[in-house]
């Protein structure tokens, strides 16, 4: 008896739920300490959350593992890194000072090392689960993919005008570009978690290559009792 997609979607999410207690102690506890420590709790909570996040993904599944698991890992990461940042950014944009423009300035050295490996897993999983382009508008999954990466092309265009039209000026004390990068930090924010409301679909909507296996399996299965 097979259990339907909504079924699913729920004992994912409690899973999902059940695995990231750890991260969210880590990185509650990590918020409490200075130095090395505070770091490297922050560090393992990262890299909880990004094994969480790959464990439960469609993308797992897809061969070869040994390329596929590790792409998810640096998605998930680059992910995790860059919506983490963002809510501290847009409270620090709000309450501007010393400490929020160190903050910034620490956040753009380290965020191309989170967006390149984001990126460009993203780009290699999609070509791993779609099996032609064309897919992107006639399969269910490409049709999540392609409104999903609509979406994160918003987001880049926002991080772009942010990194090379506000930082500096914010960085430097000029008032309208902070209001203007926490007005789009909150812009980014609202985008993301639309994002992740797309992502979401994607337990309902199996990638075509899954669905190919299912469909061969069952051929097979068909031709073996005949």
């Amino acid at each position: 008896m097979t259990s339907a997609p909504g079924d699913d979607l729920v004992t994912d999410t409690i899973e999902i739920g059940l695995f990231a207690a750890p991260s969210l102690i880590l990185g509650l506890l990590s918020l409490n300490l200075r130095g090395l420590l505070g770091k490297s709790l922050s560090l393992c909570a990262m890299v909880l959350a990004g094994i969480t996040l790959t464990a439960q993904s469609h993308a797992v599944e897809t061969r070869p593992p040994w390329l596929s698991r590790p792409t998810m890992f640096l998605h998930a990461v680059g992910i995790i890194f860059w919506i983490g940042s963002l809510l501290p950014l847009s409270i620090a944009f709000a309450r501007w000072g010393a400490g929020s423009k160190l903050l910034l300035q620490r956040f753009t050295h380290a965020i191309p090392f989170a967006v390149f490996p984001l990126a460009g897993a993203g780009m290699l999983l999609a070509m791993v689960q779609l099996p032609s382009i064309n897919a992107l508008w006639v399969t269910p999954y490409g049709q999540v993919l392609s409104v999903k990466l609509a979406l994160v092309a918003m987001v880049f265009a926002l991080a772009v005008w942010n990194r090379f039209w506000l930082t500096d000026g914010a960085i430097g004390g000029e008032r309208a570009a902070v209001s203007q990068l926490s007005r789009s930090t909150r812009i980014e924010l609202i985008l993301v978690v639309a994002i992740l409301a797309t992502t979401a679909l994607w337990h309902l909507t199996p990638p075509p290559e899954d669905l190919s296996k299912d469909r061969l399996k069952r051929e097979r299965a068909s031709q073996q009792t005949q």
